[in-house]
């Protein structure tokens, strides 16, 4: 009788140990942080190609990464250019991150990725588990991109959206987090031969998900809606015009008005108020999530429906800001954003 009671309390421990169950009591309720990072090619791409370049450059990256976002003390993490020619590796390079952070921190945090088009970089979220419940996520990369003129081809987005659903524990309060990665000015992309640097195909985009906002601002009115992401366009290009909602794909057809510049900017009036709000503008004159030949660039953003905060009780705006700690980390900023919960 005293093996069996010994075997029992062993077993016990044992399924403790795996399952982690979160402690909400020890955790601030009051406060939570979102952060948004693109990981500059973070992880996996192939079984035969272990790491993206050397493994001490891996190490290095991941080491710097986990410090930067302990530093900000992130409770969620919307992440982009996780590496991997299929979702498993994918899967496997984001898990190398989630693992490293919940040893660092001491708290248990999961993560989740969604389906690209694009086979080689993807993106999701990873979160603290003692902070949200998982609810339900869906990528939307099946999705058909508005067409400006008739004869565009058919398209779909690179990279995601992807919408993570989540509940706070503390507060029972619902989010919908939402992800998004919009083509690159690169060459490294390939040639434009339009001359605009990609930047077509980023304002189809652009409405694409301006349009999925917009119908989930009427579906899901109790629901605080978070959009985090790397536009690759400066916050005065057509394509971050017509995200917010200030512009439309329309009116950049042939006889809409609207003209494009090669510099992404366009030469017709703002005709609407935006529909949607950067977070980080609130606390920051001047924003730089980039820099590029040593120029600062706000190609990033965390940004919500236009006063969905003040609407929605209990959740208010502490502040935002942008963090280059760690350089090794990544090429690109991290965006953070606090908010305060009241129950």
């Amino acid at each position: 009788m005293k093996i069996k009671i010994l075997l029992l309390c062993f077993f016990s421990l044992l399924a403790c140990q795996y399952r982690r169950e979160p402690n909400v009591e020890k955790s601030n309720s009051q406060k939570l942080t979102i952060c948004s990072q693109n990981l500059n090619n973070f992880g996996y791409f192939s079984n035969k190609d272990r790491y993206f370049g050397r493994k001490e450059v891996f190490l290095k990256q991941k080491t710097s990464l986990v410090k930067r976002l302990l530093d900000s003390k992130c409770d969620i993490v919307a992440v982009q250019e996780v590496l991997g020619n299929s979702i498993f590796n994918a899967k496997k390079s984001l898990s190398l991150l989630t693992e490293e952070i919940t040893d660092k921190s001491g708290r248990l945090f999961d993560f989740k990725i969604g389906e690209v088009n694009d086979r080689r970089r993807f993106l999701g979220f990873m979160y603290a588990v003692d902070k949200f419940k998982y609810k339900k996520d869906n990528s939307y990369f099946r999705t058909y991109l508005p067409k400006r003129e008739k004869l565009d081809p058919s398209a779909g987005f690179s990279r995601g959206p992807f919408r993570l659903d989540l509940e706070h524990r503390q507060t029972g309060k619902d989010f919908t987090f939402i992800t998004f990665h919009f083509k690159s000015k690169s060459s490294k992309s390939g040639i434009d031969y339009s001359g605009y640097s990609w930047e077509l195909p980023r304002m189809r985009m652009a409405q694409g998900l301006n349009n999925i906002l917009d119908k989930l601002q009427n579906e899901l009115q109790n629901t605080q809606i978070i959009v985090l992401g790397d536009r690759n366009s400066e916050h005065f290009s057509a394509s971050a015009k017509i995200l917010q909602g200030e512009l439309n794909l329309n009116e950049f057809k042939s006889n809409g008005g609207c003209h494009l510049k090669k510099s992404g900017k366009f030469d017709c009036k703002l005709k609407s108020e935006a529909h949607y709000e950067s977070l980080l503008e609130r606390s920051n004159k001047k924003i730089a999530t980039y820099y590029y030949k040593n120029k600062p660039e706000w190609i990033d953003d965390i940004f919500v429906p236009k006063n969905s905060i003040e609407k929605l009780r209990g959740v208010e705006f502490s502040s935002s800001g942008v963090s280059f700690k760690n350089k090794n980390a990544s090429d690109h900023g991290l965006l953070w954003v606090s908010l305060s919960l009241l129950n």
